[in-house]
C-alpha cells in the first residue's frame, strides 16, 4: 500500500492573491487583473491551477463568513419595514433558520377538475333554441355518428 504523494504548496504571487481578493469581493476577471497590475489572460491561466483556486476559495469563504453578520442584520431590519410582504418574508426566512417550519399540509392547493379532449369547439353563442334534445336541454349537436352512419346504412 502506497501513501499518496503530499500535495505541496506552490507560491501564488502577490498579484494573483489581490486579484483573487478582488474575485472575492466580487469583481469581474477583467476588473480584477487590471487592479491588480496583471493581464487578463494571466489571472485566467492562474485560474486554472488548483493551489490558485484553493486559495481562492479559501478568500471568498473568508469573505462570506465576515458577510454573515451583515446578511443577519439586514433580515433583522427587514422584520420592521413598512411592507407587510418584506416582513412576512423576512419573518418566515428567521423563523426557518430557528427550525421552526409551517406544516406542510398548511398550504391551500386547488385542483380543478378539468377534462381536455381532442376534438372541435363550437361557439353556440347567439344562437336561437331551435335545437332540443330528448331531455329537453337546446343547442344540443351531436358530433358523434351513429351506428348506422358507421356502417353505410341509411
Amino acid at each position: 500500500m502506497t501513501l499518496p504523494e503530499p500535495v505541496r504548496r506552490r507560491p501564488i504571487s502577490k498579484k494573483i492573491q489581490m486579484a483573487c481578493d478582488l474575485l472575492a469581493a466580487g469583481k469581474n476577471q477583467t476588473e480584477a487583473a487590471e487592479q491588480a497590475g496583471i493581464a487578463r489572460e494571466t489571472l485566467s491561466r492562474a485560474l486554472n491551477k488548483q493551489w490558485v483556486l484553493n486559495f481562492l476559495q479559501k478568500r471568498a469563504g473568508r469573505s462570506i463568513a465576515v458577510a454573515v453578520g451583515k446578511a443577519a442584520a439586514t433580515k433583522v431590519a427587514l422584520l420592521n419595514s413598512e411592507s407587510d410582504h418584506c416582513r412576512d418574508s423576512a419573518s418566515s426566512f428567521v423563523l426557518g433558520v430557528a427550525g421552526i417550519k409551517p406544516v406542510a399540509d398548511s398550504n391551500v392547493s386547488l385542483q380543478v377538475g378539468l377534462e381536455v379532449r381532442a376534438g372541435y369547439v363550437l361557439d353556440l353563442r347567439g344562437r336561437s333554441a331551435d335545437v332540443v334534445d330528448a331531455k329537453g336541454n337546446g343547442d344540443v349537436i351531436d358530433l358523434i355518428p351513429n351506428a348506422k352512419q358507421l356502417e353505410g346504412k341509411p
